[in-house]
């Protein structure tokens, strides 16, 4: 079953160090531009690419069904639909939001 309405999904490991990842996917049926995706700790929002460029997540990774692979497109590209991403946030208690299209 497909999600409806946006959906908040958690980043529950934080760390300086860049190892640490929390597994998302995205949840609809269609593509999502990382655009339009945003992250928050509850008292801040900004867009996944500004949350990147400042530093609150080290980087965003996919599977390619071989190796996982640095996402280097989130100004432009998409979320793929029904596929994970390992995010790497460099601290606690943040979350995804990944808009219904």
């Amino acid at each position: 079953m497909t999600a409806s309405g946006d959906q908040m999904l958690s980043l529950p490991v934080g760390s300086s160090a860049v190892d640490y990842f929390s597994l998302i996917g995205n949840p609809f049926d269609q593509v999502v531009p990382w655009r339009y995706c945003a992250v928050t700790d509850g008292n801040w929002i900004m867009t996944l690419p500004d949350a990147v460029a400042a530093g609150y997540i080290h980087k965003v990774r996919y599977w390619n069904n071989s190796n996982w692979y640095d996402v280097t497109d989130l100004s432009t590209g998409n979320m793929a639909a029904r596929k994970g991403y390992e995010i790497y946030p460099k601290y606690n208690n943040l979350a995804v939001i990944v808009p219904a299209q």
